[in-house]
């Protein structure tokens, strides 16, 4: 399993790989992973009527502030940094990816028990982020 944070500033870019757990979540980043999770065109991949599948789980392999919470579709969201916290594989959504500089965010997470990759872009338009782009793909 690899996660990479590609951070870009100005010209230069820095990759951070999942192994590094000095990487931190910022308040927009978290933003963003809330309003992805809660697009209508991901609803029906999170089968809230299965039990099982309850909590969600995200998980992020870094620092991540224990004041964050975030839920989808009203169903709490918990925010974890190792396999070993979450219970059921079957709710876990694996960040993958996420790029951001001052401008853009790009959120690439999996979902693996429905099979699916979703993109998301976002683009600071003044002091409020718009999502740009949802892109689902179904293995």
């Amino acid at each position: 399993m690899m996660f990479s944070v590609l951070f870009v500033l100005g010209s230069k870019a820095q990759t951070i790989s999942n192994e590094d757990t000095n990487i931190d979540l910022s308040t927009a980043d978290i933003w963003v992973v809330e309003k992805t999770l809660n697009t209508e065109k991901l609803k029906k991949y999170f089968h809230f009527e299965l039990m099982e599948r309850l909590p969600l789980m995200v998980l992020f392999k870094g620092n991540v502030e224990e004041s964050f919470e975030i839920s989808c579709f009203g169903h709490s969201v918990n925010i974890i940094t190792s396999l070993d916290a979450g219970g059921n594989d079957g709710s876990i959504i694996e960040l993958v990816n996420l790029t951001r500089n001052e401008n853009e965010i790009i959120l690439v997470f999996k979902y693996s028990i429905e099979g699916i990759k979703v993109t998301s872009v976002f683009n600071k338009k003044g002091q409020e982020w718009e999502m740009k782009e949802l892109e689902i793909i179904e293995n």
